[in-house]
């Protein structure tokens, strides 16, 4: 292993002198484009587009907005025959709408359909809002284009001029992306067009598109096979859209990439960590191990004479018969609670707990009978999605405002009949999430929401996902805090009441450990904080209303996790403006700052729903996160 990444990075260095000579030597045209290799040019800024030039023609790879596709003529450059995109990410198709509208074919993967033709676009946006699951897409374009061909599949070959391209579906960075492995037909080697299967060797650029689902390795498995199969075709240059051309060493890249990519979806998995790679695993039990797994659709399983459990809802019942309910999800589980009263004799609901800002966890409380007259309570960062689930960019929220009367700190502690019930922050699955610490019949108990689950249960945890703001980190944290605890019971949920083990949770702890590292190491930062996180930079509130000729106002909201000062541009792409509205901004490190931003919206703008991107530049280079908002404009 240390030979090959010694062979790597002396690939790295000189494919980096072989970059900044080109750029040297090229003159006036370093400024727009440059050349790589014989007869490929690259266009400054990330992402890059590639143009193969031939006969004063040229052929595409991507359509990012550094590039300046007019200044092509001043390499000879007469007509852009095609552009050929590598996935439907925004950064990298931001100019695929002016050229399809210039006349210029646009081709691209047939998986890009959801995402780039004007009927999925706009599915996609109607689904996000909000967005019940975490099966998505990211980067999506704010309207679809048309007159785009979106036909290529895996094995295709596209002949241009003296050059031939093959089509190499590589999923892992989308669910759509494609590669072009080229040459001309005379040469042997290959140079592969690979947009963002990799950025450099053993890192990938945004990795947080690679998180299709919000507890495995579901993306991050096929983009270290999609490396691999790369690999077999043994190109002898990689040219990817973010960070430099690999123009030697391109195997020991692919495989070396494949090998951090494999580690880092390894950890996706607690139960894999504890099992495979520690072994030994610690024995402690279920406390209702026929709820294991379940949502609710089995009968009430008593834990103790005060507390019963079905799927992902606890009731706890005091000496009068009242009722506390943590997590009452959806309209079976008002009927369970409705069948318990009446089974047991028992009186109403008083209080309602939400452990976590995910909607199987609280949208019960809608057809609750009790809901107008009951208390409902969650820790205060926990209200804030509740409250306004169209404020912040976020999974598995109900569009409907929860009404929450007790919004405890972390370290309060509230009182219900004879329980006294302490707060915690514990983020995990997501860094909305609570947990609850209390005495029922003699037992220390703490309520942990979807952050940990059975060993033998799912993954063993709630997984993590950037888009879910849930990121090894917070387990680390909260992990570590259950230890301070140490509860006799762990009242997880889906089924996954169990016994306290500190053991578990030592492995629980370096289990996030290890997760952190290997994500640090595949990220192009360095920081897992920074690069798998969607709402890096992000606009609050993401959805605003307003009438044409009002005033929009909003936010962008800036994690700097970095030790130095972030200056960058911000480009506003509204929907009335020719140009994008720029705004130049400060972000002080190691700190979240907000930046205030206002327009006026155009009188003559129709009403309707408007997917506002933004894009945000440092440099040359394109930020990775997802920046979007949304603008309704009433009638």
């Amino acid at each position: 292993m240390i030979r090959k990444l010694g062979l790597v990075m002396a690939a790295m260095g000189i494919a980096g002198l072989a970059w900044w000579a080109s750029l040297f030597f090229a003159g006036e045209h370093a400024k727009t484009w440059y050349r790589v290799l014989p007869g490929v040019y690259r266009s400054v800024g990330a992402p890059a587009a590639y143009a193969i030039i031939e006969s004063g023609r040229a052929l595409l790879i991507d359509a990012p907005a550094h590039a300046d596709i007019k200044a092509l003529a001043a390499l000879g450059v007469t007509q852009v025959d095609c552009v050929l995109l590598t996935h439907h990410h925004r950064d990298t198709c931001w100019q695929v709408e002016s050229l399809a509208h210039a006349g210029v074919g646009v081709r691209g993967p047939k998986a890009s359909a959801p995402w780039l033709t004007p009927p999925g676009v706009q599915q996609y946006w109607r689904e996000a809002l909000p967005l019940r699951s975490s099966r998505t897409a990211y980067l999506v374009v704010p309207r679809g284009v048309e007159n785009i061909d979106l036909s290529l599949e895996g094995g295709q070959v596209i002949e241009w001029q003296s050059w031939r391209l093959e089509v190499v579906a590589t999923p892992g960075h989308s669910r759509d992306h494609v590669c072009y492995l080229a040459h001309r037909k005379s040469d042997k080697s290959a140079i592969a067009f690979c947009g963002d299967c990799l950025a450099a060797p053993g890192k990938l650029w945004s990795p947080y598109t690679t998180d299709w689902d919000h507890w495995t390795d579901a993306g991050l498995k096929p983009a270290a096979e999609s490396l691999r199969l790369l690999a077999s075709r043994q190109p002898g240059a990689l040219l990817p859209a973010h960070g430099e051309p690999i123009l030697e060493g391109a195997l020991n890249a692919l495989h070396f990439t494949a090998e951090q990519v494999e580690k880092v979806a390894r950890l996706k998995s607690y139960e894999r960590y504890t099992k495979e790679l520690l072994g030994k695993v610690p024995k402690y039990r279920f406390l209702a191990p026929e709820q294991s797994a379940t949502d609710g659709e089995k009968p009430w399983s008593q834990i103790s004479p005060h507390l019963y459990l079905t799927g992902n809802t606890y009731a706890l019942v005091s000496q009068t018969g009242a009722l506390l309910i943590m997590d009452p999800w959806g309209k079976r589980s008002v009927e369970q609670i409705s069948r318990l009263q009446r089974d047991k004799n028992l009186g109403p609901v008083e209080v309602v707990l939400i452990s976590h800002a995910h909607y199987d966890h609280y949208d019960g409380v809608y057809d609750l009978p009790e809901y107008k007259q009951c208390e409902v309570w969650t820790l205060d960062i926990v209200a804030e999605p509740l409250r306004q689930p169209l404020y912040l960019r976020h999974p598995f929220l109900d569009p409907r405002p929860v009404r929450i009367t007790r919004t405890p700190k972390p370290g309060d502690t509230l009182q219900w009949r004879e329980y006294s019930f302490r707060f915690h922050h514990l983020p995990g699955q997501t860094y909305y999430t609570m947990g609850v610490e209390t005495v029922i019949d003699g037992k220390r108990c703490l309520f942990t929401a979807d952050n940990w689950f059975h060993h033998d249960q799912y993954s063993g945890s709630g997984g993590w996902m950037g888009l879910n703001r849930g990121l090894p980190e917070g387990y680390a944290v909260s992990a570590r805090r259950v230890l301070e605890i140490r509860p006799d019971w762990i009242l997880a949920e889906h089924g996954s009441a169990m016994e306290f083990d500190a053991e578990d949770f030592r492995r629980r702890v370096s289990w996030a450990e290890a997760a952190m590292a290997a994500a640090d190491a595949l990220c192009v930062s360095g920081d897992h904080r920074r690069d798998w996180n969607p709402h890096r930079i992000a606009v609050e509130p993401w959805v605003v209303a307003c009438h044409a000729g009002g005033e929009v106002k909003c936010e962008l909201v800036v994690e700097n996790t970095g030790p130095m000062l972030e200056v960058l541009v911000v480009e506003w792409y509204w929907p009335w403006m020719a140009e994008p509205l720029q705004q130049r901004i400060l972000a002080p490190a190691r700190q979240t700052s907000r930046h205030a931003a206002a327009i006026t919206v155009a009188k003559n703008v129709a009403p309707g729903q408007y997917v506002v991107p933004v894009r945000v530049v440092s440099g040359q280079r394109e930020d990775g996160s997802d920046v979007v908002m949304v603008l309704r404009v009433k009638p």
